[in-house]
């Protein structure tokens, strides 16, 4: 769940901000030189500034840092956008980027953690320091082994009169004349030290969801496998993520690898026609008591059994991870492993993608505005939604699409002379679905101002279905809108007509089709929700 912190006594109007993102809707005005929005007839202090925090954890290496940089930089937001990491950076900490937001004048700050799970130990530290919590819950305390470029170290937090420091003690191994190895603290080694300083600030701040199970990272792990297939049906990928050794955290973990592991085979099989033996998860350090079946070297030992495994990292960056310690975990085991630069997520645009779309949806949505009669009526998606469903919110990706098209539509001032009035506006749809339909009747009042194209086809879709004209009837000047045919994932139609006729009696589909279907209807749903407008729609027959 977000977490959300509220100090400051502004007051807010969220939903101005997603226009600029989301809209051109007529009705705002952006402010020169400015990166916040306005309502033409709102008071003066009812807006809002937002400001985008990517939280990263850091390294002493500054190659594992610098892709994390060139993914925010890639970043496209009409807001500031500042990259803070959690701990070894001392000249980029979370609290100089939200000072450097603060200076900028925001009044909201959107906190995106770029991390695996947002099961991550680590989550609970970073909302300490973003001031979402007073104190650390006691398993954050544990002292536990970690590698820092490859030197094993334990690290702890201690809380000392309220403050929490955090710090990193060599430990060594040694080797007694029994031949057992043990670990011990090294003898002259120094303590590093640092503290989790709270930010000082009185903006808002929300912290969203960590990267997960989303379907844009199941593309780039998609990405990294496909350079490697070359045999599928004898071909195992297996993903490997870094993990928790801590039981309660460790559910989390395991269920988004186990999503994103379903996507990557479903998006092989049915997006990509590489039908792959199987596509598997494992961890670098589960709870090996609990979980050792779970652990890279024994998943992949398992798989060579019956099919070539092809190794696929699931971490932000490349470093001493993906560089050693796994292919130190896999010794003496053969198996496919990508090349440097595709071990990790970090630089993958889909990365950037993914932040942006976090970003969208912690704003407020915007509303279609249309006069009736004397009346200006204001239609938020969830009263078309509630239309469609039939007293039930059911957005789908018709919805979505009928109700964004309009917004841009409507968004051009010159050709409505302002806001459009119901009875002046006639609309013709290329698709021919009740989504469709039934949005812009509720949007329009009437079904006598909606065409759909003759012989369009609810079951043989294709993208040149999703276009839409707006006409004004009074003066017959019109725009046509298509949405971008690089939108759609692929395959997405094809499978979509299997499945339409299957409900016919007309063919089969498996589960797995369907269940890849859903997964494609919920990617290409929060595209065209989320995505900004000038990304969604081309003008144009």
């Amino acid at each position: 769940m977000n977490k959300t912190k509220r100090k400051s006594a502004v007051v807010v109007l969220t939903g101005i901000l997603l226009l600029v993102v989301l809209t051109l809707s007529t009705g705002v005005a952006s402010a020169e030189n400015s990166t916040f929005t306005r309502v033409e007839e709102a008071p003066v202090e009812e807006y809002e500034r937002i400001g985008i925090l990517v939280v990263g954890h850091g390294s002493p290496s500054d190659s594992w840092c610098a892709p994390l940089r060139s993914a925010v930089a890639n970043v496209s937001s009409p807001y500031p956008v500042e990259l803070g990491f959690l701990e070894f950076l001392p000249n980029e900490t979370i609290n100089i980027a939200v000072d450097k937001l603060d200076e900028a004048g925001v009044t909201k700050i959107i906190a995106v953690p770029l991390f695996i799970s947002s099961h991550s130990g680590h989550i609970a530290e970073i909302e300490y320091v973003l001031g979402l919590r007073e104190e650390l819950p006691e398993m954050s305390m544990m002292s536990r082994p970690v590698f820092v470029e490859g030197k094993e170290m334990e690290r702890s937090i201690v809380a000392l009169e309220g403050r929490y420091r955090v710090s990193y003690t060599p430990i060594a191994k040694t080797v007694s004349a029994m031949g057992v190895t043990a670990k011990q603290h090294h003898g002259g080694g120094e303590a590093e030290e640092e503290e989790l300083v709270p930010v000082d600030t009185e903006t808002e701040i929300v912290l969203t969801n960590a990267i997960d199970d989303h379907w844009a990272i199941a593309d780039i792990l998609v990405d990294h496998a496909t350079m490697l297939i070359e045999d599928p049906a004898n071909e195992t990928i297996v993903l490997v993520a870094h993990g928790t050794d801590n039981e309660s955290n460790f559910a989390g973990w395991v269920n988004s690898s186990k999503s994103l592991a379903e996507q990557v085979k479903l998006k092989l099989r049915y997006g990509m026609g590489l039908n792959i033996n199987d596509v598997r998860y494992s961890f670098i350090f589960p709870n090996e008591t609990q979980h050792s079946d779970l652990l890279v070297r024994a998943v992949v030992e398992n798989v060579s059994a019956t099919s070539l495994p092809i190794v696929v990292p699931l971490i932000v960056s490349e470093g001493y991870f993906t560089g050693r310690k796994i292919p130190g975990l896999l010794e003496n085991i053969s198996y496919e492993y990508p090349e440097k630069g595709a071990r990790a997520l970090t630089p993958h645009p889909n990365v950037a993608e993914r932040i942006e779309l976090m970003v969208a949806k912690e704003l407020y949505y915007p509303s279609v505005q249309i006069y009736d009669g004397d009346e200006l009526l204001t239609i938020t998606i969830e009263d078309a939604g509630k239309y469609h469903g039939e007293g039930v919110v059911e957005i789908c990706p018709c919805v979505a699409s009928a109700f964004r098209s309009t917004l841009r539509a409507f968004s051009e001032g010159e050709l409505w002379n302002g806001t459009p009035h119901q009875g002046d506006v006639k609309i013709n749809s290329g698709h021919p679905s009740d989504g469709h339909v039934m949005t812009f009747e509720y949007i329009l009042g009437s079904t006598e101002d909606i065409t759909i194209d003759e012989g369009a086809d609810i079951v043989n879709i294709t993208a040149d279905n999703y276009v839409y004209t707006f006409t004004r009837k009074s003066t017959n000047d019109s725009v046509t809108l298509r949405v971008k045919e690089e939108l759609f994932p692929e395959r997405f139609f094809e499978l979509r007509t299997k499945c339409k006729l299957a409900k016919k009696g007309k063919g089969a589909v498996t589960k797995e089709q369907k269940k890849e279907l859903e997964l494609l209807w919920g990617e290409l749903k929060e595209k065209l929700m989320y995505k900004p407008v000038d990304s969604i729609f081309e003008e144009g027959n």
